[in-house]
């Protein structure tokens, strides 16, 4: 095995344990209010796992690693699924991980100087979780068999 197939294999192993721990924490969400906080919780770790796979990860040339898994991985996903897969990718980067003012607008009434704000939340963007763990597991799964074709064509 080259040292990129390897990188290859590493990454794409990471990576379907990550999708396996957003399939665990969407499927416990779903057994709460979606007004809680457990399950505000639970659905943004759930993002969190889902999206880590698709970010960059390692740096540098000495990397164990890839940097992320190959864009196929995705191959399989319908035009439905892609759209859920771009705006899962895009909250997590601009309200979840990270606080984007268009996510959590700030405002200042001149007169009485009192600040006005509302902060990102899951709910309710992402009430039915159906979808989302629907995906984790495609993907899941998707990623287990790429792990499996990379191992059974070792030598």
């Amino acid at each position: 095995m080259t040292d990129a197939d390897q990188r290859r294999l590493y990454r794409l192993n990471i990576a379907k344990w990550d999708m396996e721990k957003a399939v665990e924490l969407l499927e416990a969400a779903a057994r709460h209010q979606p007004t809680s906080i457990e399950f505000e919780a639970l659905v943004t770790s759930g993002i969190i796992h889902y999206v880590r796979p698709f970010s960059l990860n390692e740096r540098g040339k000495e990397a164990s690693a890839d940097a992320r898994v190959p864009p196929e991985v995705i191959d399989c996903l319908s035009c439905d699924e892609r759209a859920l897969h771009a705006r899962l990718l895009d909250r997590r980067n601009k309200a979840i991980a990270h606080s984007e003012w268009n996510e959590f607008p700030v405002g200042m009434d001149p007169e009485t100087k009192v600040l006005r704000s509302r902060r990102y939340s899951v709910y309710p963007e992402f009430l039915d979780v159906g979808p989302l763990v629907a995906l984790a597991r495609k993907l899941r799964e998707r990623l287990h068999n790429m792990v499996a074709d990379h191992v059974f064509r070792l030598p």
